[in-house]
């Protein structure tokens, strides 16, 4: 053999090696583990080998062959319109959300049977004259889809859901979104009732839109002279031990005597131990308060420190000058309303623009989840 010649029968008239025996000898002498290859052009025309035996194409391993994507389909077997039983009808290529990524699905729509219904029916809703309406109940869907090609799991949901109220700031309002979503809390437990004082108070940067006419609203008018088409605000009871929120009401009229008494009333029937209430409007509601009888269990009517610097010596709610409520309101954060309320703040750009219903929703959901950090102390 005088020449050493390596073919590939996809490489054309090229060649991958072409060299004379005695330049390969010296080659392989002269170096270890030498790898090289040279390409060159054939001089004369020649008949290309073929066959498998000259397909040099390489041991790599295959590449592992692509799952199908996975069907969801609704567990729905009849049609909630009609009752008629439900069929396939097609499938459609899709995206779900989860907390392990994107996932390619296949979302099966099924129809109705009965050719004067022929309702589609998603995994969780259905469509009916170009409306969508629920088809599961909350408790039974795994996953929400917003239209057939998008979907989100509901851990991925609840995990964010609990990213956005604490805020995603920190590392232990991290821990409290997972923990909320991915494993129960079992140190969750009753307790006595503890709450002996309780302070009331008003905020009006979070508020609903109205639903019929504006309502009455205080202080200074707009300048364009434009009434404010949203309630009053929020008005809320807050013990100042825990931070716990214990009553809640939305104001459609501004804050009067009406809805402080309203919410009094409903804390006073859970914490049978309250015998101090601090206001920082007590001096304008004291006698409406102290003489009705469903507040009999309250012996100590004052404000908070910090409005009670702007009043006077002889003012009968002031801690400052009133010895008796100085020592009731020694341990007592009476400014707590005001510190739940600049976090509450907080949410107002976002809440604001959310229809009358979804607004209410939102704020007790909230208050909810705050309560539940209390309980955990984990605030």
């Amino acid at each position: 053999m005088d020449s050493f010649s390596m073919v590939d029968s996809t490489a054309g008239r090229r060649r991958l090696v072409d060299l004379s025996m005695s330049r390969v000898r010296e080659s392989l002498l002269q170096y270890n583990g030498l790898t090289w290859f040279q390409l060159s052009l054939s001089q004369s025309p020649e008949d290309r080998m073929e066959g498998h035996v000259y397909d040099l194409r390489g041991a790599a391993p295959t590449m592992p062959r692509q799952r199908d994507p996975r069907e969801i389909l609704t567990p729905v077997t009849s049609c909630l319109e009609c009752g008629a039983p439900l069929a396939h009808a097609h499938a459609v290529s899709g995206r779900l959300y989860g907390l392990g990524g994107v996932e390619g699905i296949s979302m099966v729509i099924k129809r109705c049977s009965k050719k004067t219904c022929r309702a589609h029916h998603h995994y969780n809703y259905r469509k009916v004259e170009g409306q969508k309406y629920h088809s599961l109940d909350l408790d039974q869907m795994e996953y929400i889809f917003v239209n057939s090609k998008v979907g989100f799991s509901r851990q991925f949901l609840d995990y964010h859901n609990a990213l956005q109220f604490r805020g995603g700031l920190s590392h232990n309002a991290i821990m409290f979104a997972q923990g909320e979503v991915m494993w129960e809390d079992r140190d969750q437990h009753a307790r006595w009732h503890m709450e002996y004082e309780v302070v009331i108070d008003g905020h009006e940067k979070v508020s609903a839109k109205c639903q019929g006419p504006p309502p009455v609203h205080v202080g200074r008018p707009r300048k364009d002279g434009a009434n404010k088409q949203r309630h009053n605000g929020w008005f809320m009871a807050v013990d100042p031990h825990s931070g716990m929120v214990m009553s809640v009401a939305d104001m459609e009229e501004p804050e009067n005597n009406v809805v402080a008494k309203n919410v009094l009333r409903k804390v006073v029937t859970k914490a049978v131990n309250l015998n101090c209430v601090i206001y920082d409007k007590m001096c304008v509601c004291l006698k409406s308060f102290a003489t009705d009888k469903d507040f009999k269990q309250v012996k100590y009517w004052s404000i908070d420190r910090f409005h009670a610097k702007a009043h006077s010596v002889s003012c009968p709610c002031s801690p400052i000058h009133v010895r008796r409520l100085d020592l009731r309101l020694r341990s007592v954060n009476s400014s707590i309303a005001e510190q739940t309320f600049s976090w509450f703040r907080g949410y107002a750009s976002s809440f604001n623009t959310k229809a009358h219903e979804t607004h209410i929703f939102y704020v007790l959901l909230y208050v909810k989840m705050h309560n539940s950090l209390v309980r955990q102390n984990r605030l």
